[in-house]
């Protein structure tokens, strides 16, 4: 019944319907939001509240603000059999970036 309750809530939840196809297209490894936007134009992954002609500045700060949901109550995050774990690192001083989240698909 767990695993019933899990796929009810990714088709009822845009934002865990396109976590999940992500994560899942995108496999093992650390990944920056802009990573996750690329992972999407090569799988044809829409991303929720955006639009074909949304510039790609836009589509990564939309990516941003669905990943901030995501990871909301915790850092780390399962996804089938995958765990996502989200860290913060600091930013690079020429990109005028504070601090800069990756994400660790294992």
């Amino acid at each position: 019944m767990k695993n019933h309750t899990v796929a009810q809530a990714i088709l009822s939840d845009k934002t865990a319907g396109w976590f999940r196809e992500v994560v899942l297209a995108s496999g093992r490894g650390t990944f920056k939001a802009s990573d996750f936007n690329q992972t999407c134009e090569a799988h044809s992954i829409t991303i929720p509240g955006t639009q074909n002609s949304t510039t790609e500045e836009i589509r990564n700060q939309t990516i941003g603000r669905l990943l901030s949901a995501t990871f909301k109550k915790s850092n780390t995050v399962t996804v089938d059999q995958w765990t996502v774990t989200k860290t913060t690192e600091p930013g690079e001083h020429a990109a005028n970036y504070k601090e800069v989240n990756k994400y660790t698909i294992s």
